[in-house]
């Protein structure tokens, strides 16, 4: 476990891409919550843009459209074995720091 200090060490700060990509999920989140299916997409949309490398955004999205597919998700141009092939299985986590 860190302490404090290491924790803040090891923070990043947000650009403001990420912030917003961070926002327009979290939105994402809160209208898929209320019931409505389609109006998450285009701010899921706009996070995969604003932040292409973050897979937690993109899983979700991908898995709620499509839950048991891998492949080609119509809603978003993509899937997850497109982008794993692309992007390269390494780039699924982040390394670990010790």
């Amino acid at each position: 476990m860190l302490d404090a200090d290491e924790a803040v060490e090891r923070s990043q700060p947000r650009s403001i891409d990420s912030s917003l990509a961070a926002a327009n999920f979290e939105m994402g989140e809160y209208l898929h919550r209320g019931g409505d299916h389609a109006a998450p997409v285009e701010h899921w949309k706009s996070a995969h843009s604003l932040q292409p490398n973050n897979w937690t955004y993109k899983r979700q999205a991908w898995n709620l459209e499509a839950p048991d597919s891998v492949r080609t998700v119509d809603a978003y141009g993509s899937g997850w074995l497109d982008d794993v092939r692309a992007q390269g299985a390494e780039s699924y986590f982040p390394p670990l720091r010790p």
